[in-house]
């Protein structure tokens, strides 16, 4: 591995350890909020108009929930994309993540 190389996989870490502080920190918050499903999709909605204009997709699957900015569209591309998104147990999870790491 070159120097950039180890750089890359270093910065890598570091993003994944902040993204599971930022995802506990929003479980707490979640935890001690009566109204948490109300918070977090008001900020959620934010979000989404801060970054891609209003648009955000939820879904559910059997599996779990999968959240993106944007609208959703049907070309193979989007469906590849969709399938490669986190899984989240919950709305809350889904809710927690898009707003702390998308």
């Amino acid at each position: 591995m070159d120097e950039s190389e180890v750089l890359l996989k270093q910065m890598e870490n570091e993003f994944e350890i902040l993204l599971q502080q930022a995802e506990r920190e929003a479980r707490r918050l979640i935890e001690t909020d009566e109204n948490n499903s109300e918070m977090l999709i008001e900020l959620a909605e934010q979000k989404a108009f801060d970054l891609s204009d209003g648009h955000v997709t939820l879904m559910r699957f059997t599996t779990g929930w999968k959240i993106f900015g944007g609208s959703p569209d049907l070309t193979p591309a989007s469906k590849e994309r969709l399938s490669k998104l986190r899984v989240h147990e919950t709305l809350e999870d889904a809710l927690s993540y898009y707003i702390c790491a998308c």
